[in-house]
């Protein structure tokens, strides 16, 4: 399917499965270097479990043709979008999963239309962007103030936002209202070498979820 872009400058390329039996969507984003096709494993659980699932070709991903990636910025839209293209089908709940920088779209966007969510499901999610560029700055013995200060500059000039807007947990702290309730299920695991475990925490406290008493790592 193809999906319209309430930004008006793309379309988003999706994947509708469906079980007859099934009532329940879930919407789902990829991670960076991944596809729409790239989450059928998590698609095939997910219609075991009774859900319909969509899945999107993010930003200048698979057939995507947005001419920027931005960390989840702009894909949050996608993500919007697409959860309200299953609104259309149903009126059920919907369960938004997100993978890697597909978690800091569904962040983002949860943070600008908290009532679309019924559930979230967050895979070793990215909760601020600039992380990688700190790496890419010390892999080129670049000064990370001064690599961040000019990205920032090429960013508002050409896209109008702020690398400091991809610091998902201080939208979450600073968003989110009081009488909204939805449940979050954040998986991270210690030994992930690409996405830092201090990041599943920092989101497990912006939303203030309730976890077991004697939680485990992965």
């Amino acid at each position: 399917i193809l999906i319209d872009s309430q930004l008006g400058d793309h379309k988003i390329p999706g994947i509708i499965l469906r079980k007859p039996e099934n009532t329940k969507y879930a919407v789902l984003a990829h991670g960076m270097g991944g596809t729409k096709e790239s989450m059928f494993p998590q698609m095939r659980i997910l219609l075991e479990e009774g859900y319909n699932c969509l899945t999107l070709d993010m930003r200048q991903s698979g057939e995507n043709e947005a001419e920027y990636n931005t960390g989840g910025i702009l894909e949050a839209y996608d993500v919007i979008d697409g959860i309200n293209y299953v609104k259309e089908i149903t009126d059920l709940p919907v369960l938004v999963f997100g993978e890697s920088f597909g978690g800091a779209a569904v962040l983002q966007a949860f943070t600008k239309e908290p009532n679309l969510f019924g559930y979230i499901i967050l895979d070793c999610p990215v909760a601020d962007g600039r992380h990688y560029l700190y790496q890419i700055a010390d892999e080129m013995n670049a000064p990370r103030d001064l690599f961040i200060a000019a990205g920032d500059r090429v960013y508002k000039k050409k896209l109008g936002f702020s690398l400091n807007d991809m610091d998902s947990i201080s939208k979450l702290k600073n968003n989110i209202h009081k009488n909204v309730h939805v449940p979050v299920l954040v998986l991270n695991a210690r030994l992930d070498a690409v996405t830092p475990y201090s990041m599943g925490e920092g989101i497990y406290n912006a939303c203030l979820l309730y976890t077991s008493p004697s939680p485990r790592d992965s």
